[in-house]
């Protein structure tokens, strides 16, 4: 992957360099990672996403997320992440993908969509969050149109914060997968100790 492709597909350079040896051997869910990552051209032809979700924070939901989205750049196709949070805000304010492209159509139609932190967006009393994020992936849905998401919010908490319509469509167009097991951010902070 190039700086161009990562910058492009919207990725955080924090995630760049993410690897499928990075997670231990020992995570019972490694290997469903991997044979998802095997099969990229398979989910992507079928629309079948991921729902990567922990109750814990730092267990490594985004770099999986990510190392699916390289994986289908790998493959020529388009991606894009987006953090839930920034979402709304880049939709009320029409922001541009690119000139004469509204971020809205490229979320719409990219062959994979990451986005981030499902369930952590600012709500108000117009539901404009909710609304947007289940049009979304509405629309992505009956396009075919893979959607990787993350989030702290178990798979049967989705109807309690959106709705049942969209819990209903993530189950017959995610798999969920608990990422559980192992604090990235603590293995950081220890390396980060260890340099001076």
């Amino acid at each position: 992957m190039t700086v161009a492709d990562m910058n492009r597909a919207n990725v955080p350079s924090r995630f760049w360099n993410v690897k499928l040896s990075e997670i231990p051997e020992h995570l019972e869910y490694r290997d469903k990672v991997r044979k998802y990552l095997e099969k990229m051209d398979e989910m992507l032809e079928n629309g079948i996403g991921l729902f990567l979700y922990s109750d814990e924070n730092s267990t490594g939901k985004t770099s999986i997320a990510v190392l699916a989205l390289k994986q289908a750049l790998r493959l020529r196709r388009t991606a894009y992440f987006e953090e839930s949070g920034r979402l709304k805000a880049a939709l009320i304010r029409a922001e541009e993908f690119e000139e004469n492209t509204p971020i809205e159509r490229r979320i719409r139609t990219v062959d994979l969509l990451v986005l981030d932190d499902v369930g952590k967006e600012y709500r108000t009393e117009s539901g404009f969050a909710e609304n947007t994020i289940e049009s979304v992936l509405r629309d992505r849905s009956q396009s075919m149109r893979l959607t990787i998401m993350t989030s702290n919010l178990k798979p049967n908490k989705i109807e309690q914060v959106y709705s049942a319509d969209l819990a209903a469509l993530l189950r017959e167009t995610m798999i969920p997968l608990r990422i559980s097991g192992y604090d990235w951010r603590a293995l950081k902070a220890e390396e980060l100790r260890q340099m001076l």
